[in-house]
């Protein structure tokens, strides 16, 4: 028998009534009560009341008017329920949104029990969704702001089990910060204001419009497939490009043309998350960026993934051990015996799939990465050298300016260089096995200032190549500044180097540049006989290419003692 079946008409009441122990444990409540918690009486049977109702600010206060904390309000309502029974308190319920409730009244009961009744304040509850949806808005536009956006993304794809899915919208104004600048912040506003105001009067009921950041804007499109999605981004880009030309937004005198370029993405099976839909959309808008403005790209015309993808696999596959060298065979022309090898990033997904450097290292560069992957690399180069009998070739590796501004890095590499050495013996030689290629894109921009870096290396024995040389100015300051070994002609050249006049002509002209300052050239991407030849016979000493092997992976990862 329920020992409070006398309280059973409470059951009935809307007001949500709990009764408390003298410890301030819950012992029994009604079924608003329950509602209101979240949770069915046995499990509220025992609970301290905090666990059932927490306290949000403002908190009640003691008698020296201090705030009281939220674990002491329990307490703080037994002890004043004679002296204040009905204070106004902000309570959090469950999952529920916050939302205001008054006591009523809080009174004796047999045995100590106590009586609490929880009555909504319907001013106070107005009052809490003025400032729940202030919360929810972007303050100059009104529109959803990020933080609602990511909510409704994360329930959106949490509810993607019926395989509807959605699509996002990712758009921004082009070339928004020429305008800005030129007209000041106060037209810059009211440019964002319009462009919120008329998207979202363009939409239909269920599709989400916001202020994604500065002048980005998600639409989100719940159901929608990339083709629908699309659809709904070039409706948006030309109605807006009409509005905004006939709204006279902008002073006479100045730059007048206001366009829009959209990403679009849609949901995939293999999406685990919203990010991976996002980092689409940035990818696509990216490239409606690169390929003019003014329009709308959808994900599947990307020629790649977005750097954030390409950084997340990246970051694992460091942190996991996927990251790996490949190492390819440089020849001697004239008698095709192996005299070096190249070490060349690849990174094995989880699924075991091999990507080659190409489709990571870009964003690894912009996102100052690049580092990371030169000591991942070069730290297996040295392993691998020093752990096979020493056969005098050479290992070719390649080094970024990120690495080369990063002391931790290279003071790393010089540690595992000596280590590597000492173990083969050749901690004495004054030639090392390791050459260090640098490129004309990724050198500091004061070659002066690369060679105070690579001053060490250069002491302990380290030469240096340049790679694809050739392909602009600053490869020659190169020759100038620092004590370059080798020259890699540039691999385009080599590859019409058999069928190019012109090409051979510069090809000679490198070559004699070499002859003269006593390096040793090195030919890339030589895929076949002709080419070989041609290169040989115009005094070219190396070669590197499909034609003489394929990068090979080594074996696993091993890394040497820290």
């Amino acid at each position: 028998m329920n020992p409070f079946s006398d309280y059973a008409l409470l059951d009935a009441l809307l007001s949500s009534i709990a009764v408390l122990s003298p410890e301030g444990r819950i012992v029994w409540a009604n079924r608003s009560f329950c509602r209101l918690s979240e949770q069915p009486l046995e499990n509220l049977t025992g609970l301290p009341l905090p666990q059932a109702l927490t306290l949000a600010p403002p908190y009640p206060e003691d008698e020296a008017g201090a705030p009281l904390p939220p674990e002491d309000f329990t307490q703080h309502l037994l002890e004043h329920a004679a002296t204040c029974p009905a204070e106004c308190l902000l309570l959090r319920a469950g999952r529920a949104e916050l939302s205001y409730a008054m006591i009523g009244c809080v009174s004796l009961l047999p045995d100590g029990h106590r009586l609490l009744e929880l009555k909504e304040n319907a001013q106070a509850h107005n009052l809490h969704q003025q400032l729940y949806e202030q919360a929810r808005r972007d303050a100059l536009t009104g529109l959803l702001n990020r933080q609602s956006l990511q909510m409704l993304l994360h329930e959106l794809h949490q509810n993607t089990a019926d395989a509807r899915g959605y699509a996002l919208l990712l758009l921004d104004i082009d070339r928004f910060k020429v305008l800005n600048d030129y007209y000041g912040y106060e037209v810059g506003d009211e440019i964002l204001l319009a462009l919120g105001y008329h998207a979202a009067g363009l939409l239909d009921e269920g599709q989400s419009f916001g202020r994604w950041s500065g002048h980005e804007f998600l639409c989100v499109l719940p159901g929608f497939d990339l083709n629908r999605a699309q659809i709904v981004a070039e409706k948006l880009r030309l109605a807006l490009k009409d509005r905004f030309q006939d709204d006279e937004l902008l002073p006479e005198g100045g730059p007048r043309e206001l366009t829009l370029s959209i990403g679009v993405a849609a949901w995939r099976p293999e999406d685990r998350s919203p990010q991976f839909l996002l980092s689409r959309a940035n990818a696509a808008l990216f490239e409606a960026k690169h390929r003019g403005r003014n329009r709308t790209v959808t994900d599947d015309k990307c020629r790649g993934d977005s750097i954030f993808i390409a950084a997340g696999l990246l970051h694992d596959a460091i942190r996991e051990g996927r990251l790996l060298p490949a190492f390819q065979p440089i020849v001697e022309l004239s008698t095709r015996r192996v005299v070096a090898d190249e070490a060349l990033a690849r990174l094995i997904t989880p699924d075991g799939t091999i990507k080659p450097a190409g489709l990571f290292i870009e964003a690894a560069s912009q996102l100052q990465l690049a580092h990371r992957i030169d000591i991942a690399i070069i730290e297996q180069t040295i392993q691998h050298c020093s752990t096979a009998p020493f056969s005098g070739i050479a290992h070719f590796v390649n080094i970024s300016a990120d690495l080369l501004r990063q002391r931790e890095g290279t003071d790393r590499i010089m540690e595992l260089m000596q280590l590597g050495c000492n173990r083969c013996g050749l901690e004495g030689a004054a030639v090392k096995p390791l050459v260090i290629e640098i490129t004309e894109r990724e050198m500091l921009n004061d070659t002066r200032e690369a060679l105070d870096v690579l001053r060490p290396f250069i002491d302990f024995g380290l030469r240096l190549a340049v790679d694809d040389f050739g392909s602009g100015y600053s490869s020659f300051r190169y020759l100038v500044d620092l004590p370059i070994s080798f020259l890699k002609i540039e691999g385009e050249l080599a590859r019409h180097a058999a069928t190019d006049r012109r090409v051979r002509a510069i090809i000679r002209g490198i070559q004699a540049i070499a002859d003269d300052l006593g390096l040793i050239t090195i030919a890339e991407h030589i895929e076949d006989e002709a080419t070989a030849d041609t290169l040989r016979d115009m005094g070219v000493a190396w070669g590197q290419g499909y034609l003489f092997g394929r990068p090979e992976l080594a074996s696993a990862p091993c890394i040497l003692p820290r």
